[in-house]
């Protein structure tokens, strides 16, 4: 679709010009354990202290999209490149892969691609997410840390078990609502009252098993320089 309204406007227009440059600074970096078809991954995810952005560059994320892409197709993606950045507050997701002499940049809106709810919302019924402490602790880059329960008041059996970490800040309100907003269209604070969940989340468990454990932490902030343009002339 985006190639016939570019050849479009080709026709229409003597000069076309399109480009995209952000600058965003990814505070912390968290690799995680986490648990997919009977086999144990890692992925790294970095998180901007304010809330706004999240990051990574997942070799498991690559391999996905290899399987997915090019299913048939004898391609070597083993020195490829994958970037991902997704911005919480407007929710559009930017993607970069390179590989050989291929480059993917996508900048997308994740609403678009996100069936709509028509019928039922998974939060109807939900006046308030609980968030509480336990008596359980569980240790993490050998600290200890008091794991806490999140839920939704009508579904007190639906408990997910969090840890967040202490020194690294991070405001899980803004990423909480994104969730809420993608899975029911609106926005959480219209609706649910929500409690302060502060600090990088290190670990999430449900009752049957661990989703993600974090195994090393890097506090060394680094800056992302997206960039990408075009320019069409006659």
């Amino acid at each position: 679709m985006k190639i016939v309204k570019l050849a479009f406007f080709v026709f229409f227009v003597s000069t076309s010009v399109s480009s995209f440059s952000q600058k965003i600074v990814i505070d912390y970096f968290v690799d995680y354990e986490i648990e997919t078809k009977n086999k144990k991954d890692t992925i790294t995810i970095g998180f901007s202290k304010n809330g706004d952005y999240l990051y990574t560059d997942s070799d498991a994320l690559v391999e996905s999209f290899q399987r997915s892409v090019f299913r048939n197709r004898n391609t070597d993606i083993k020195n490829s490149e994958m970037h991902i950045v997704f911005d919480t507050q407007k929710q559009f997701v930017y993607f970069l892969m390179t590989f050989d002499k291929n480059e993917f940049f996508m900048k997308m809106n994740v609403n678009d691609f996100i069936p709509s709810v028509k019928d039922k919302s998974p939060f109807d019924g939900t006046t308030q997410f609980i968030f509480e402490k336990t008596e359980d602790y569980i240790q993490i880059e050998n600290k200890d840390y008091n794991i806490h329960q999140l839920y939704p008041d009508n579904e007190p059996e639906e408990k997910i078990k969090i840890v967040c970490s202490k020194d690294m800040k991070f405001n899980n309100s803004i990423l909480l609502n994104s969730i809420y907003k993608m899975m029911s269209g609106s926005n959480i604070s219209e609706d649910i009252k929500t409690p302060k969940i502060n600090g990088v989340i290190l670990y999430l468990a449900n009752k049957n098993k661990t989703l993600i454990k974090a195994v090393k932490t890097d506090n060394n902030p680094k800056t992302l320089d997206i960039n990408f343009s075009y320019k069409i002339t006659e």
